[in-house]
């Protein structure tokens, strides 16, 4: 892509050179901070900021949350910018902004912008972004946990270019993204297929998602047999391993490594309260019961409220460790997940005892070595699958900033 004619300093190290004909504004000449109180209204619409969208939230099983905490919840509306600038300290990975398009409501905790008729709110979100990507924020908190409010935040530089490239641009950066997040769901929709082959062989007879675990005849192949929990796993509680870093269990991604180390608060003492969980072990996380037991392909230290379980030795091959890193994500286990324990309805964690007792069907070794190639196919292409799209985002990242602060000219470019 080509460059502007002319350009000039913008005097702003993370912004770098600007065309010449653009302008050089702070936030607060741009936008303003936009706060109504939900407490007379009583809108209903919840809305959180998630990796760097807002979507809705289902208000009636907000997490331990009743109908009058949302009156201390502010209104967004469409056009809203919305940036969670708490706790900076601890969390250097978050996406903190957010584009409203909905009208809603959200925590009061997080600061929400108006525009003003000189710039485009998708023009602002994607400054904001390209900022954020930069990590700029991070420099700017107060406070402990470093916390940024208006006040801290409205004397951020903002380049301006005229209304009419500002549209340009931000058709420009949302049809490139756009193509891109489109490839990705392709990709991503080829690995879900895989995982449906896999599941589709395991529960060969049935594959309805109101499986009764009691009679597996109905839904396994009558070669396979069925063996008690206990028979299966044992479970793992080795602590004291301070020097090993912390792991996050999310349902999307498995387990993953917080980053949190080397945090002052952070001691060592805390550490030693954790348990150890190694590659090939899985957890039952507070959340099991949503999204199934998570399988570990890393070492490190979660939560003693957690239950880490490790195959018995006579079935501790990576044959098995797949085939039950399958079996426990699919839907029909998690079904059944959900209402086998009664420690669980009483609003507690899943527990070993829950699943002892539980028969587990076991494959014939004709279908066990099918699951187990499918899912070394499947593992190459997720592994792919992750490497493209971090190189993708990076891109989309570099285009952002480079669109917004005037680096590349697409006033010509194709759309």
């Amino acid at each position: 892509m080509e460059r502007y004619k002319e350009y000039k300093d913008s005097g702003v190290q993370w912004i770098g050179e600007i065309p010449s004909h653009w302008g050089l504004l702070k936030l607060s000449q741009v936008s303003y901070e936009h706060y109504i109180s939900n407490k007379e209204i009583h809108h209903q619409n919840l809305l959180s900021l998630s990796y760097g969208k807002i979507i809705r939230k289902d208000i009636n099983t907000a997490e331990g949350l009743l109908p009058a905490s949302f009156d201390t919840y502010q209104i967004v509306e469409d056009g809203n910018i919305v940036l969670r600038l708490t706790d900076l300290q601890n969390d250097h990975k978050s996406l903190r902004v957010g584009l409203a398009k909905e009208k809603g409501i959200i925590t009061s905790a997080y600061v929400c912008l108006g525009v003003f008729n000189s710039m485009f709110p998708s023009y602002l979100y994607n400054v904001l972004h390209s900022y954020d990507i930069k990590k700029l924020f991070y420099s700017m908190g107060g406070g402990l946990r470093q916390n940024l409010n208006w006040q801290g935040l409205k004397k951020i530089d903002i380049p301006l270019p005229p209304l009419s490239e500002q549209e340009r641009i931000v058709n420009y950066i949302e049809s490139k993204t756009s193509k891109i997040d489109e490839y990705l769901d392709c990709q991503k929709q080829e690995l879900y297929l895989y995982k449906e082959l896999i599941e589709s062989i395991i529960y060969s007879k049935n594959t309805t998602d109101n499986i009764v675990f009691t009679s597996w005849e109905n839904f396994f192949d009558s070669t396979w047999h069925t063996e008690l929990g206990k028979g299966l796993f044992n479970e793992v509680e080795i602590k004291g391993f301070s020097s090993e870093r912390f792991l996050a269990v999310t349902q999307d991604k498995g387990l993953i490594y917080k980053d949190v180390d080397g945090v002052n608060f952070v001691t060592a003492e805390k550490k030693e309260t954790q348990k150890l969980v190694c590659p090939g072990e899985y957890v039952i996380s507070l959340r099991s019961f949503e999204g199934g037991i998570e399988y570990s392909t890393i070492k490190g230290l979660v939560s003693p409220a957690y239950v880490v379980l490790r195959l018995r030795e006579e079935y501790n091959t990576r044959e098995y460790q797949m085939y039950f890193r399958f079996l426990f994500k699919s839907v029909p286990f998690v079904n059944r997940l959900n209402s086998i324990s009664d420690s669980m309805r009483d609003g507690k964690a899943i527990k070993f005892s829950d699943i002892k007792h539980f028969p587990f069907p076991i494959p014939s070794n004709k279908k066990l070595e099918e699951i187990f190639k499918l899912s070394e196919i499947y593992d190459v292409k997720r592994k792919a699958f992750e490497e493209k799209k971090l190189l993708l985002e990076q891109y989309k990242q570099r285009l952002i900033a480079d669109c917004v602060t005037g680096q590349v000219n697409v006033q010509n470019e194709t759309i």
